[in-house]
């Protein structure tokens, strides 16, 4: 709702040039709307909100503007009546199902499994807003996870450290800069040759520290920061030391600096919380780091190089596109990451016709590739799974089991995420097309609507030149969506034996892929049988570890 209320408002203002932004926007609003029993609607009416807001996505021009306001002033009104309570009552919610004593019926497992994992989402997502950092969840979780024999007290201790108002904690954060040229920063406030010889007492020091507090040419930036924890104290350190750093440039034009990624936090030298912390940002996949996957993946790409057969832009492509793809990692500053993994992605999908619009063909061509390898890579990314924790063997795939194995393999799982994520698939790929038809729809769909957020904050950068805070979560799906592509691309170049390969053969392979996809969704299949057609379409990993 809150995103929502700004795309409106920009709309209004005529920095988002397209309405179909706003009604993108509004649809994926409404689904969640939709699914929402936590929000109090009091201050008006759910349904009428609803209707509202569909009214404005099918307006014409005259009356857009006077049903932007309208929407605008009850976005602001639910905002307003929800903004001290929401977060408790999604807690309150989870504690509910989590603490009930009652039995689960027959088939309730999985519907109730559905509630909790939207009310987990929508907390996580809340608790992001709150300036909790993605690291510090994720650490968090993971205790969660830890301490399931002790869970109702570990998950009230969770929630007192991550509710509404919660008070900050503040952080002595020390960055490190390399090169003796920046030595003239000093006579800026917070930059340092030397930390004090008792910032940090020796009692709380080891041997990683005295290495980063030792001088070696280099400069430190030290900041007093309030935050939550520990990973967004580094994280607003960084951002005003860059502050700093643009002001400075004005008057220190050869200024070249790098910020080392490991960073010095201290909250308490008296209790001891003094540590090195990396710079490093959670991923929703983790992505290969292996000497077999660089000479496999560089013996591919010199195949595509040197095969004459093969189109000049299909290689000016992507070797652009790799070059954009490693500044993007390497860079420290998010708007940069994303700058450069859209310039990857955009070189990839352009067309050498002025007339053809490069979005339409990115939005229909990468949603085909990406559509592909869904299904393949959450089923094999769940068989990788339960091989790994023994409880299917290694040579058994779970979609190739029979009904009766299937199920038996269901029951017997002590993890109640495996159960679940095993009853979804089979609901999803081994029930009726119904469900299959539903279970493809909303990933296009989902897929649909970040991809143009994606865009929209894009535009913000290149266009209005803003300075956006909080793309790390935007960061992570773009990045994702780039080394699949570049996956497939690599893979389908690499080995296709048709003499004349140009970058549209690519599209069109995955266009007939998408369409084989859509067809067989629509048969009146047997679970077993449209299964095993779905993991028939053949798709290519290197660079991306199986995950979902």
């Amino acid at each position: 709702m809150k995103e929502l209320r700004n795309v409106i408002d920009n709309w209004l203002r005529g920095y988002v040039k397209q309405f179909d932004t706003v009604c993108l926007c509004i649809e994926e609003t409404l689904e969640a709307v939709k699914n929402d029993d936590i929000l109090d609607y009091a201050f008006y009416n759910k349904e009428l909100l609803m209707d509202d807001l569909t009214a404005l996505s099918k307006a014409n021009e005259k009356i857009r503007g006077e049903l932007g306001n309208q929407s605008i002033y009850l976005l602001d009104k639910c905002i307003q009546a929800n903004a001290d309570t929401y977060l408790d009552k999604l807690y309150q919610a989870i504690d509910t199902i989590l603490s009930s004593d009652a039995e689960i019926a027959a088939g309730q497992f999985k519907p109730l499994a559905d509630t909790l994992n939207m009310l987990a989402s929508a907390l996580a997502c809340e608790l992001l807003k709150e300036r909790f950092s993605l690291r510090h969840l994720y650490r968090e979780s993971v205790k969660l996870y830890d301490n399931v024999n002790d869970f109702t007290n570990a998950f009230n201790r969770f929630r007192q450290n991550h509710s509404h108002n919660v008070p900050f904690n503040t952080y002595d954060v020390v960055l490190k800069m390399n090169g003796g040229r920046n030595k003239r920063l000093m006579t800026i406030n917070g930059f340092l040759g030397n930390l004090p010889e008792d910032f940090v007492p020796q009692e709380c020091r080891n041997e990683k520290i005295n290495r980063f507090l030792a001088d070696r040419g280099g400069l430190f930036y030290k900041v007093q920061v309030d935050a939550h924890d520990s990973a967004m104290a580094i994280t607003l350190a960084v951002e005003q030391m860059e502050s700093v750093i643009d002001r400075a440039m004005l008057g220190y034009s050869l200024l070249d600096v790098e910020i080392q990624k490991t960073a010095l936090v201290v909250l308490n030298t008296m209790t001891g919380n003094v540590y090195l912390a990396q710079q490093v940002n959670v991923t929703d996949a983790s992505y290969a780091d292996d000497e077999d996957v660089v000479n496999n993946m560089i013996s591919k790409i010199d195949q595509i190089i040197f095969n004459p057969y093969i189109a000049e832009d299909v290689k000016d492509r992507l070797t652009s596109s790799l070059r954009h793809l490693r500044i993007g990692n390497t860079e420290s500053d998010t708007g940069q990451q994303l700058v450069n993994y859209w310039v990857a992605l955009e070189f990839i999908f352009s067309s050498p016709k002025a007339a053809d619009s490069t979005i339409p063909r990115l939005e229909k061509y990468l949603l085909n590739v990406l559509m592909c390898c869904y299904a393949n890579r959450r089923v094999t990314h769940l068989n990788q799974t339960l091989h790994k924790g023994g409880t299917l063997d290694n040579d058994k795939d779970w979609w190739k089991l029979s009904d009766a194995e299937l199920t038996e393999l269901i029951n017997n799982q002590t993890s109640l995420l495996l159960r679940y994520h095993l009853q979804e698939m089979k609901a999803a790929l081994r029930g009726n097309r119904d469900a299959a038809k539903t279970f493809f729809t909303n990933h296009k769909k989902h897929l649909y609507w970040q991809i143009y957020r994606i865009y929209r904050y894009r535009n913000k950068l290149i266009h209005e030149a803003a300075i956006l805070p909080g793309l790390e979560n935007v960061i992570r799906c773009q990045r994702f969506y780039l080394v699949l592509l570049l996956n497939q691309l690599i893979g389908y170049f690499s080995e296709a034996d048709v003499k004349s390969l140009s970058m549209d053969s690519f599209f069109f392979e995955y266009t007939q892929k998408n369409n084989l996809l859509s067809n067989i969704i629509k048969q009146d299949l047997s679970g077993d049988e449209r299964i095993s057609k779905i993991m028939e379409i053949g798709v290519f990993s290197e660079l991306i570890r199986q995950n979902i």
